[in-house]
């Protein structure tokens, strides 16, 4: 050791090393064994040998040997063989050391060998430690070797490289480098690891199927931001060899030339049975070529490229050539049969495919996926090539209109928005998209023109379209003719069976014209059932869509017009055309009958919109003041020796019940809409004296309501049924006149929430839908004492509602808003009564009064009016009604307590019986 030495050997365990014409062993030259040698080196030690270093010597099988140089040493030799001999070796350089194996002329080859004849390990390891090689180097040359570059350690080698040709061999590159000027050869039994950012430089790379004993794979690792740089070309070739490069966690191939994966050009037979496996998976992760060639001349080559992996070519990449016993598939994000992965990038021109079985798998998670590269033939007329969409959504963006394979959709979605020549397969879980161009098509699945939800646009069809029980998915923007829409064009003809959905992607609806919005282009035939509505309802035995306040249907054109069209439905009916008389031509033909005029047909919501301020205008209606509170004045007639003496109650409690149960034909109505309402209210309410004076008396009052509708609506458009709650408060002001004039005030807030269900669509319309009233009542009445307990009271009331509810869109978008929400309602009456009054046996006053009233009402304005986008609905009920109705109120114990109600029918005159109402009342009183 130290500066000056210029040999020091260490003997261990008494095996020697020995100098032998110029070359140094390391190992028992008698071939003894279970021994160990050494040699050690450090301290700047310096080793010169003209010829080689040997490592193992000649020793016996069960020994083993080590050189180690540390602390800067040298060693210059014309060759080294680690494992020269029957024993294991181990070769360490480290600690800044250099090993130089030196080409001398006549002298030695200047190559290193390592497991020349048994296991042999080399290890480079820290900054600074290199072993540099003038000549050949093998990573295991006889029998089996390993090694390691590690640390920054450096590898230099200027002549042929070897891995694995014989026996197996590997080299793990973990941090370190290894630089070739020349060509480096990984044999069917090498192996190299590349990662922890270790590099491997060279000016050629191939991979090899040369060399005996059957059974391992050819394999390369790049992981942990490891890198690969080939200079020029790299080649993959020969016999039954199997293959794996692996790039993975932000590792970087970088082919600076060819990628030839299985063959080198040339036609080998021999060659069908390679399989070769390349994996780029991981972010950062890249390989990047100038061209790419997978089993051109035989074998199969599985790429696959995962979760954000990249394949870089400035060139094309080629799946097969000429050679049809070759395969060739390339997997976007997991092979085919295998759970979907992230996807990798494709970033090349053009992919061509040749005779031999070439596939492109997608089959990955993304849900947004480009691909960019074109997809063509390789050779003329060649027709193998398969791609298979299985999972993810991929899009499409290039020509490939040059591609004459068949496309297999079996599952998520394929978005062409470039072209896409050959035959295409939508299977029963699988999407077809885009705004491109197609080839044939057959559909079990779904066909979807279009981009997204966001992008309504055409997809062509370049041939014939076959529906085999698929479905189409339009998007339109519901409106007239010229609607924006998306389009199915197809140059060729159309069969099969096809179900069509259309969204309507914010249409308000309008009346189309003339054939309607073209939705469908058929430049062939195509059949009378090729296509089908997929309806939201059926409208007298036609499939409709809704859209704004109309229905579509889906038609055919007409003659030669093979193409369909979407339009708003209409009542047109036109009856038979009564012919011509033929046996006697004097007598003119009778003149057809005209048709009908037509009126639009409106979705089946739009009928239930239009009575809904309706229903809750019944709620708010307020009633008579008998009805709220029963008879509170009684006429100063004694009877029984009972005396009246013109009482009037006053302060008091109340609560009552109403009923009611109403059939109304509207009179005014664009839907024609009947409906039948039934409606239950609870009222409480408390009294109390204001004013009593000689004159007679003020009671002012406040109750609380609650109350329940269900309107059940028809229509020849739709019918369906509406659920409303209402809440409020009101407040009261009469006057009782001692000469029997009474004059009654009342004032009403109520708030309501309401459910808007449809029959015909099945479907919930709108959920709570909230809305407010308030309404205003006066009536005034005079009782007049007839004769013998009976009594007659010409009475009259008007009475102002108006309701209003929040505007809303319902389940099909249409917006729902109140446009006229008032009515004022006159009621012209007369009640007739008998008043009876007496002690009981108990000795309380008892009272009863019976009556009967009639009423004449009129409505003097004109109904509400609702608005459904952009469309006005006025329904209006018969303005002219009659009413007849009777009643009791029985008051006892001395007036403290009253129970009363009344029952009444009414109808309108100008559909008497069919429009009419039945109400009843009862109602229970406390004085306190």
């Amino acid at each position: 050791s130290g500066p000056d030495t210029v040999l020091n050997i260490k003997i261990n365990e008494g095996a020697p090393a020995y100098l032998r014409q110029g070359s140094l062993y390391v190992g028992n030259p008698e071939g003894s064994y279970n021994t160990h040698s050494s040699l050690i080196m450090n301290d700047h030690a310096k080793v010169n040998l003209d010829y080689s270093l040997y490592i193992g010597g000649d020793q016996g099988s069960d020994s083993s040997s080590t050189a180690v140089l540390d602390g800067g040493s040298t060693l210059n030799a014309g060759s080294v063989m680690n494992a020269g001999g029957a024993g294991t070796a181990s070769l360490v350089v480290k600690g800044a050391s250099v090993i130089n194996v030196i080409q001398k002329q006549n002298v030695s080859n200047g190559s290193f060998f390592n497991g020349v004849s048994a296991f042999g390990t080399t290890t480079i390891s820290g900054e600074g430690s290199q072993i540099n090689v003038d000549g050949l180097f093998y990573a295991s040359t006889n029998a089996e070797g390993i090694f390691n570059i590690e640390n920054n350690g450096e590898l230099n080698t200027k002549g042929v490289s070897s891995i694995g040709e014989e026996h197996y061999g590997q080299v793990n590159i973990i941090g370190g480098r290894w630089n070739s000027s020349s060509t480096v050869n990984l044999y069917k039994r090498g192996e190299i690891n590349i990662s922890d950012g270790g590099i491997l430089t060279t000016n050629i790379f191939n991979m090899s199927g040369e060399g005996e004993n059957a059974g391992r794979t050819t394999t390369i690792s790049l992981a942990g931001g490891g890198k690969f740089n080939i200079l020029n070309d790299i080649t993959t070739y020969y016999t039954d060899a199997d293959t794996l490069l692996k790039i993975a966690s932000g590792s970087t191939m970088d082919v600076n030339g060819k990628f030839n994966v299985g063959g080198v050009g040339a036609s080998r037979s021999e060659n069908t049975t390679q399989h070769h496996d390349i994996v780029v998976d991981g972010d950062g992760s890249l390989l990047s070529v100038k061209s790419l060639s997978l089993t051109p001349d035989g074998g199969e080559t599985n790429f696959t490229l995962s979760n954000n992996g990249i394949l870089k070519s400035s060139g094309d990449i080629l799946l097969t050539d000429t050679n049809v016993n070759s395969t060739a598939t390339l997997n976007i994000g997991a092979a085919a049969g295998k759970t979907a992965a992230a996807a990798g990038v494709v970033d090349a021109t053009n992919i061509r495919v040749g005779s031999g079985t070439s596939t492109i798998n997608f089959n990955h998670t993304s849900t947004d996926y480009n691909f960019s590269s074109a997809i063509t033939e390789a050779t003329s007329g060649a027709t193998n090539g398969t791609i298979n969409q299985i999972a993810g959504h991929t899009r499409l963006t290039a020509d490939s209109s040059g591609f004459g394979g068949q496309t297999n959709i079996a599952g998520g979605s394929l978005i062409v928005n470039g072209s896409l020549g050959g035959n295409l397969s939508v299977d029963a879980a699988g999407i077809l998209e885009g705004l491109g161009n197609v080839g044939n098509v057959t559909n079990a699945g779904i066909v979807s023109p279009g981009d997204g939800n966001a992008n309504i646009g055409t997809l062509k069809i370049d041939g014939n379209y076959v529906g085999n029980g698929g479905s189409l998915l339009l998007d339109t923007v519901l409106g007239d003719s010229s609607s924006l829409t998306d389009q199915l064009v197809i140059t060729g003809d159309a069969s099969g069976t096809t179900s069509v959905t259309v969204t309507n992607r914010g249409g308000l609806g309008a009346l189309t014209t003339g054939n309607g919005i073209e939705v469908i282009t058929v430049g062939g035939t195509s059949t009378a059932d090729a296509f089908a509505l997929k309806s939201d309802y059926q409208y007298e035995g036609q499939n409709a869509v809704v859209g704004g306040a109309y229905a579509y249907s889906l038609h055919q054109g007409t003659g030669s017009d093979g193409s369909w069209y979407l339009r708003t439905l209409d009542t047109t009916h036109v009856p038979p055309v009564i012919p011509e008389d033929p046996t006697d031509p004097e007598i003119p033909s009778t003149p057809v009958i005209p048709t009908d005029p037509s009126s639009p047909v409106y979705q089946p919501g739009v009928p239930l919109y239009e009575v809904y301020p309706q229903v809750l205008q019944q709620m708010n209606k307020l009633g008579t003041l008998e009805q709220r509170v029963g008879n509170r004045t009684w006429l100063g007639q004694h009877e029984n020796g009972v005396d009246a003496a013109g009482l009037t109650e006053g302060r008091g409690f109340w609560m009552k019940v109403e009923g009611s149960a109403s059939h109304i034909n509207s009179d005014k109505s664009k839907t024609n809409a009947n409906y039948d309402l039934n409606i239950a209210k609870t009222q409480l309410g408390l009294d109390f004296e204001a004013i009593e004076n000689t004159q007679g008396t003020f009671i002012g009052g406040v109750y609380f309501q609650y109350g329940h509708a269900k309107g059940d609506i028809s229509s020849r458009f739709g019918e369906g049924d509406i659920k409303a709650d209402g809440y409020g408060l009101g407040g009261t002001l009469t006057w009782y006149g001692n000469n029997g004039f009474y004059v009654d005030s009342v004032a009403q807030a109520m708030w309501y929430e309401s459910d808007i269900d449809s029959d015909t669509l099945d479907r919930r319309e709108i959920d709570d839908n909230k809305g407010t009233g308030y309404s205003f009542s006066v009536e005034a009445g005079k009782k007049i004492a007839v004769a013998n307990g009976w009594n007659v009271t010409p009475q009259a009331q008007l009475s102002y509602s108006s309701v209003d509810f929040d505007s809303f869109h319902d389940v099909y978008k249409a917006r729902v808003s109140r446009k006229d929400g008032d009515a004022l309602t006159g009621r012209l009456g007369v009640a007739f009564d008998r008043e009876k009054a007496w002690k009981s046996a108990a000795g309380d006053v008892r009272r009863l009064k019976v009556y009967g009233i009639a009423n004449l009402y009129y409505e003097f304005l004109d109904g509400t009016q609702v608005e459904v986008t952009d469309v006005k609905f006025r329904n209006q009920p018969d303005r002219f009604w009659g009413g007849l109705g009777a009643g009791l109120s029985h008051n006892w114990k001395d007036d403290k307590y009253s129970l009363y109600g009344e029952v009444a029918a009414r109808s309108s005159f100008n559909d008497f019986g069919d429009s009419y109402s039945l109400n009843g009342t009862v109602g229970f009183r406390a004085k306190f």
